[in-house]
């Protein structure tokens, strides 16, 4: 099948293009900067006369820039008589309901639902396991640094995380016909408390997995609304804290037959380690 997987700059959209080559597809890589010296399209997924100009001669596509964003390059390509095309949206879109930003998610979901192709939308948990990820690796140079982490609440909302490479796995998969079109949930193997998550974060790092230092809600709440209100920073919104809360369990099936691969220890003891090069490359 010849392919065209978007994002290909990002390291899910690498690892896609990557998986989807080794199973013998041909492969166009696209990213809308081009990589000095790679072979990628240069590709702005906004661009509805590049999107169309790229659809010809496809038989699926991967768009790996968040749905809010790539909706519209789905339509468009499905326009141009693209069989099938995989999107990325989030799992939180079922669970956060007043974010604007799952909103607008959610709506992109519903405006692809009378497209002429075979949709597929991922809807990945916590994703992790690479050194931007903006999740558990931030968790993790913090850790390493101070040897704690602080955990707002009473840390029993259920995580459940999943590498990077799983999701790239199950986004090679789903161009394929035997995979049903739909939206799915794609997460990690194991389901845990956010305080537990803490745990095996410090244990990777190097540090007592015991040193999750636990913040009342309350103090935290005001703190962030009296910095919200002199237009201060701060990591955690008030919105944000509001939820913080809440469990982040899948909320749609599975692919068929998808199983996660690699467990929550290997995958934070590989990130650790690669943060470990980073930080001597840096």
């Amino acid at each position: 099948m010849r392919v065209l997987v978007s994002g290909t700059s990002g390291v899910l959209g690498h690892l896609i293009a990557e998986e989807l080559k080794d199973r013998q597809h041909d492969v166009v890589s696209a990213a809308r900067r081009k990589v000095a010296g790679s072979a990628q399209l240069r590709l702005d997924v906004t661009d509805e006369a590049a999107v169309r100009a790229a659809a010809q001669g496809l038989d699926a596509a991967v768009l790996c820039p968040i749905l809010s964003v790539s909706a519209p390059a789905a339509r468009w390509l499905a326009e141009e008589g693209v069989r099938r095309i995989v999107c990325f949206s989030s799992n939180n879109v079922g669970i956060d309901e007043e974010s604007a930003v799952y909103r607008a998610l959610a709506e992109a979901e519903a405006s692809l639902e009378s497209v002429g192709a075979e949709m597929v939308i991922l809807r990945p948990t916590m994703i992790y396991g690479h050194v931007e990820d903006g999740n558990l690796s931030k968790l993790l140079r913090f850790a390493q640094r101070f040897g704690f982490l602080p955990c707002p609440g009473k840390g029993a909302a259920l995580q459940q995380p999943v590498h990077i490479s799983d999701v790239a796995r199950v986004g090679a998969d789903a161009i394929g016909a035997e995979h049903p079109s739909g939206a799915f949930a794609v997460s990690g193997p194991k389901a845990l408390e956010t305080a537990q998550l803490f745990g095996h974060v410090l244990k990777a790092a190097g540090k007592p997995s015991s040193s999750v230092l636990k913040l009342p809600l309350g103090p935290l709440k005001l703190a962030a609304a009296g910095a919200e209100a002199i237009g201060l920073n701060l990591p955690l919104k008030t919105a944000q804290l509001a939820r913080i809360e809440r469990d982040k369990l899948p909320t749609l099936p599975a692919p068929p037959e998808f199983e996660a691969r690699t467990h929550l220890e290997d995958g934070l003891a590989a990130l650790a380690t690669e943060l470990a090069a980073w930080g001597t490359q840096g």
